[in-house]
């Protein structure tokens, strides 16, 4: 079988097959498509997104600029060549999604969908001192966490935004050629991990709305009236409908409906606080609970889009959600901003 870096340096004339930049490219996706382990599989590829991220103004251009503004100056020159190369060969395509497959079938997105971004509940001190040490200290490799591969990935806040910030077509684009998206079972383990987060989140709401703390300063009546019981009800008819592919738009409809209720009951407790007391535990549960009903809004638009554009343009929606989250997860400076920020609506 003839070498990935044979089969992309035979699209280009041989004058230019001998480029630096170009060898390094080759050396790399020959790396990734050869990789016979999840540890190997995973640091080419990372190895591969590093060098592709940094400016070059030599590699030659398999194609000339792919539209007006579109991937301007050296910045994309790399990325620029990396796409046309998979445009152009649909054998190295190939070789790259089936290499892309094999990490999304051996790794779990659990705990980037469920928890990336989402508050703990182990207190400032005890999360200070971990993330110091995260800092100081090399942290496991955990290589089947798919939350660790876009840690390296995207190493920082800056990078993110320079991925997703593109305009929508250059990004769709993006995003179509460097994953599978037109091969459905790839998607099969992320999607049943999209679901797993989808219900640990609801069950989360559930037992942060119905604490003593909250339901005290909750609108009277029975547990099981209240929208904060009826939304993992909602959220396990939504998931059904989506495994079953019927029924989708009226369980969607359903679930946003009690979100809807969650909100409004959310609004009661805060107009309770003034008689019954207010501590920073219901600021953090109050908070907690409004982000997951934001987290789950978006995991549930993935789940019921239609595939084509509208579903690409939800999933990096998430994808940017997460991985930002798990940058902040990090950072000690998040972690004092979110402290003293519940602190100052505690105050209001």
């Amino acid at each position: 079988m003839e070498s990935t870096r044979n089969l992309i340096l035979s699209l280009f004339p041989a004058e230019e097959q001998g480029n630096a930049s170009l060898r390094g490219l080759t050396d790399r996706a020959e790396a990734f498509t050869r990789a016979g382990t999840l540890r190997t599989r995973l640091d080419a590829l990372v190895q591969l997104f590093d060098w592709l991220r940094h400016r070059d103004t030599t590699i030659p251009e398999l194609r000339p600029e792919l539209g007006p503004g579109a991937w301007p100056g050296a910045e994309w020159r790399r990325e620029r060549v990396w796409l046309a190369i998979l445009e152009s060969s649909p054998e190295v395509r190939d070789r790259y999604h089936a290499g892309v497959a094999a990490i999304l079938d051996e790794t779990d997105a659990l705990s980037l969908f469920a928890e990336a971004g989402l508050p703990n509940d182990r207190g400032l001190v005890p999360e200070t001192v971990d993330r110091l040490f995260r800092i100081i200290l090399p942290a496991p490799r955990e290589e089947t966490e798919l939350a660790r591969l876009f840690l390296r990935l995207f190493p920082t806040k800056r990078e993110v935004e320079r991925v997703f910030n593109l305009p929508q077509d250059p990004l769709h684009r993006f995003a179509t050629l460097l994953a599978p998206v037109e091969i459905p079972e790839v998607w099969e383990k992320p999607l049943v991990s999209l679901l797993d987060a989808f219900c640990l989140l609801a069950a989360r709401v559930q037992g942060l709305g119905l604490s003593e703390k909250l339901r005290v300063r909750s609108q009277r009546g029975p547990v099981q009236q209240s929208p904060f019981y009826r939304l993992p009800r909602a959220s396990d008819a939504l998931v059904e409908a989506v495994k079953k592919h019927d029924g989708v738009a009226a369980a969607a409809q359903h679930w946003k409906a009690i979100v809807a209720d969650c909100r409004a009951e959310l609004e009661t407790i805060v107009a309770h606080l003034d008689a019954s007391g207010v501590n920073l535990d219901i600021v953090y549960a109050m908070d907690v609970i409004e982000q997951s009903l934001a987290r789950m809004e978006i995991i549930s638009g993935v789940l019921v889009s239609q595939p084509g554009q509208a579903k690409i343009t939800t999933v990096l929606r998430l994808l940017r959600v997460v991985i930002r989250g798990r940058l902040s997860d990090r950072s000690l400076w998040t972690l004092a901003h979110n402290s003293f920020r519940l602190l100052a609506k505690k105050i209001v």
